[in-house]
């Protein structure tokens, strides 16, 4: 029996096995690579935070105590609503043995809401009660480092662009 050999490029195009090998990587990459692109949008949900106290935590406050005696109130989405990047400037060593009605009996006079001096916070606590954790809770980006969010997506997307292009030029060495 004779077999012709058929000269590179001749043939009349791409078998199935090619056909459906390039339907499946066209398919998973898409479906992937969306998902990755996207997944800032999940991993990084508005939380709400605020000052982390380390010394009213000692005390087994619950949060709301915490968020009364120590934050100051403002409004959020025209909601009454605890501070998320300042706290008051207290002595709060000084409250850790004490209840937190104990506390409030123990402040000095003068001492309400509109004569305490404030300061941002330096750490913070997330509430968990719907995320246990995300990049925002990891990575502290709150308080003025919103935008770094973004950052996160546009240096991705950068990575993307070159990588894409580079990978296919070192799949064919």
């Amino acid at each position: 029996m004779r077999q012709e050999r058929l000269a590179p490029g001749s043939l009349s195009g791409p078998g199935l096995h090619t056909s459906s090998t390039l339907t499946w990587g066209v398919m998973t990459w898409g479906l992937f690579g969306g998902m990755q692109t996207v997944a800032t949008a999940f991993l990084s949900p508005v939380t709400d935070h605020w000052c982390h106290i380390p010394e009213l935590h000692v005390a087994n406050w619950t949060k709301e105590q915490i968020w009364n005696y120590s934050l100051p109130r403002t409004t959020l989405g025209g909601e009454p609503h605890h501070a998320q990047c300042e706290m008051y400037v207290r002595n709060y060593s000084l409250v850790t043995k004490l209840t937190w009605e104990e506390a409030f009996l123990a402040a000095p006079e003068g001492e309400g809401e509109g004569g305490l001096q404030r300061r941002p916070c330096t750490s913070w606590d997330y509430d968990t009660e719907v995320f246990q954790t995300t990049l925002i809770s990891e990575w502290d980006l709150v308080c003025g480092k919103e935008g770094l969010k973004s950052l996160i997506q546009s240096i991705f997307m950068v990575g993307v662009f070159f990588g894409a292009p580079l990978g296919g030029y070192f799949a064919d060495r």
